[in-house]
């Protein structure tokens, strides 16, 4: 068996000591996968260190409790495996465990007393289970070992006392804390952080008011609080230690982002979201530093002007772009290479640009640009998914080669001045779920 694949066996003792074994049904088929209380394959496998069973369907069963028998485990990740119930506490049995990933499935735990004995676990991801009725916090500071901890999506309760907090517990070695989408309130989370070891942030989707201590923390290389309630200001004093900043997201918090014309980040970005974080009405020159992002939205910030023209040729990889729900004016350049291009409710005018061969997804929806469309039987990419031209200027006749754009499934060119027929080859658009042409000036 040793020449399975997804077994791996000692090269000194022939024993099975490693099973990786995710995504059965695309090596098996449709065929059921089983493992229950009863089942006894698994619990000869005496010196086995690690169990990946990841990607599986295992019908709603319960995780059997056998495998808290299993104590030479260093791994155990049993993530959408479709498992439902209690966590079983015998888990707790498993003191050579460094890694535990429980996330997507429908589980729940109302007691983590279990976790105390697991002094060597390093990463802990619970995200996606049921922890409304646990003291959550308490039971995690009994770590020791932890690095990385994800509980988001998991109905964690607010912590609403530090006295508890110790500096001398696992704290002090967390570097990566993933507590998204729990509606926390109580920053009395901040005590988890410490500054020289925390790398990753993930807050998003609380209600959060008062910002975490983030300026201090000058190994962070992603931040992400966005969709909370945080309020105050940002400057660029509450950036300037952070070297390693890579993430950067702030969207939708009631806060305000007031940085200097002339400051130089000492970070390079890939991905900044920083949508209705109150900007404007200047367009943020700082930006024209970040050489490296790919993802950037600046969108719902009453930004006003014409954009740079350094901004256009900022980064070749920019990927997504969203300027959307501002104040801009102005016309575009002659392309733009993103995949993702939002720059609907502006000002700008003039033609629309050309369609880059990578777009898919081109939103330019109320705007002021006018002219003809013709183009786009040159431009238009064979991958192009969502097209929305609407509340425009645009006039004559639409262009009939829309035969081979098979991919499309939104066209949207309400609003606007078109004339003539209606195209007949807009039928063979096969995956399209919405086509507007209302209030124009068609016939046919």
């Amino acid at each position: 068996c040793c020449r399975w694949e997804g077994v791996e066996c000692s090269n000194t003792t022939s024993h099975v000591v490693a099973l990786r074994l995710s995504f059965l049904q695309l090596i098996v088929g449709n065929a059921s996968i089983s493992i229950s209380n009863s089942s006894t394959a698994l619990l000869d496998l005496h010196h086995l260190e690690i169990l990946n069973l990841t990607y599986n369907d295992f019908g709603g069963n319960r995780i059997p409790e056998f495998i808290g028998s299993m104590k030479q485990l260093q791994h155990l990740r049993l993530k959408f495996c479709n498992f439902s119930g209690t966590i079983p506490l015998q888990l707790g049995n498993l003191t050579n465990l460094r890694t535990l990933d429980l996330t997507r499935n429908n589980l729940r735990s109302e007691n983590l007393d279990w976790l105390s004995h697991l002094s060597l676990l390093s990463r802990l991801d619970l995200s996606y289970s049921n922890l409304s009725d646990t003291n959550w916090m308490r039971h995690i500071l009994k770590l020791p070992s932890l690095e990385e901890l994800s509980l988001s999506h998991s109905n964690i309760p607010d912590v609403l006392v530090t006295s508890s907090v110790d500096d001398d517990l696992f704290v002090n070695s967390l570097s990566v804390i993933n507590l998204s989408e729990n509606n926390l309130t109580s920053d009395a989370i901040y005590s988890l952080f410490r500054p020289d070891h925390l790398t990753k942030l993930y807050l998003r989707g609380n209600k959060l008011k008062r910002l975490p201590p983030f300026s201090e923390f000058y190994k962070l290389e992603v931040l992400d609080v966005g969709f909370n309630s945080l309020e105050g200001t940002i400057t660029e004093a509450n950036l300037t230690k952070l070297h390693s900043l890579k993430t950067f997201f702030l969207s939708y918090n009631p806060l305000t982002i007031r940085i200097s014309p002339g400051w130089t980040p000492p970070f390079q970005l890939d991905s900044i979201s920083l949508a209705s974080s109150n900007m404007g009405p200047h367009f943020p020159t700082w930006i024209q530093t970040q050489s490296r992002v790919t993802l950037l939205d600046l969108s719902c910030n009453n930004i006003s002007g014409e954009v740079p023209k350094w901004f256009w040729s900022l980064s070749p990889t920019l990927k997504n772009l969203n300027l959307s729900h501002n104040h801009l004016s102005g016309n575009l350049p002659h392309s733009i290479p993103s995949i993702f291009i939002d720059l609907s409710f502006n000002n700008f005018s003039g033609p629309i640009p050309l369609l880059h061969p990578n777009t898919m997804h081109f939103q330019l929806s109320q705007n002021m640009f006018s002219g003809s469309i013709s183009s786009i039987c040159t431009t238009v990419p064979m991958d192009l998914e969502f097209l929305d031209l609407s509340s425009n200027q645009l006039a004559g006749k639409l262009p009939n080669c829309w035969k081979n754009k098979s991919y499309l499934n939104f066209l949207i060119l309400a609003e606007n001045s078109f004339s003539g027929g209606i195209p007949r080859t807009l039928g063979y658009l096969s995956s399209l779920q919405v086509l507007n042409l209302r209030n124009n000036n068609l016939s046919g």
